[in-house]
């Protein structure tokens, strides 16, 4: 597989499978950023909860496809994400790459 195939299937999945996330940068009462993208959101499983991680965090993965617009393209730590109307907060920002290239990114939300 290449990068290019990979963000392509993940592009299909997540239109397929995820749900309309909003990502804020600021504050979350008053965002100097917004961005309305679709990610793949889940628990973390059980071995996965380890360092920090607990049963109320979740994972939220997002293509580099849907985040042009957002500034520096890359969410960040102390990023806000709002999933099923709760503003959560975004605690780790990962970017997975593959040959160098960006391929995803999964995020730990809290709260």
């Amino acid at each position: 597989m290449n990068p290019r195939s990979e963000i392509a299937k993940l592009d299909r999945k997540i239109a397929k499978t995820g749900q309309t996330v909003t990502l804020r940068r600021g504050t979350a009462a008053a965002p100097v950023a917004t961005a309305t993208v679709k990610a793949h959101v889940r628990g973390f499983k059980p071995d996965e909860l380890i360092g920090g991680i607990d049963q109320n965090d979740s994972k939220a993965i997002l293509s580099p496809s849907g985040l042009a617009g957002w500034p520096g393209g890359t969410p960040i730590k102390g990023d806000w994400i709002t999933i099923d109307g709760r503003v959560r907060s975004i605690v780790a920002a990962e970017p997975v790459k593959m040959n160098d290239v960006l391929v995803r990114f999964e995020l730990q939300v809290k709260g």
